[in-house]
């Protein structure tokens, strides 16, 4: 973690192992960090840097999270990886609500700010 005001490093965000390979901040207040990768998504809450829950069981064990995003209200979350799954999570339960398969691995997804539509590239 950077601190861009003060020009200096505050601390290692602590996830687990494997490779990070994408970070979202909450749509609330920035309270949480959403960090997806090999390992999964944990989600670190900001007044700590740890992680705080692991959002598991939505995507297969060797998979490669490659894309996070939140609802705007920040109770939702959307995750795409590297074998083409894209996932809706239900953040406040932690567990996974529904699962789409692409042709392609995923490289982003997004929330249609102010509404329930979401665009996947794959």
């Amino acid at each position: 973690v950077w601190g861009v005001e003060a020009d200096s490093y505050i601390c290692e965000l602590s996830f687990g192992a494997g490779l990070a390979t994408c970070a979202e901040w909450s749509p609330v207040a920035g309270e949480t960090i959403a960090v997806g990768g090999s390992g999964g998504i944990a989600l670190c809450k900001r007044d700590s840097w740890n992680a705080e829950a692991v959002l598991s069981g939505g995507h297969a064990r060797n998979a490669v999270v490659t894309a996070l995003d939140w609802s705007p209200s920040g109770r939702y979350m959307l995750s795409g990886d590297n074998e083409g799954i894209v996932v809706l999570w239900d953040v406040f339960q932690k567990e996974s609500l529904d699962r789409w398969k692409f042709d392609h691995p995923i490289q982003k997804v997004r929330w249609l700010p102010k509404s329930n539509h979401a665009i996947v590239l794959d």
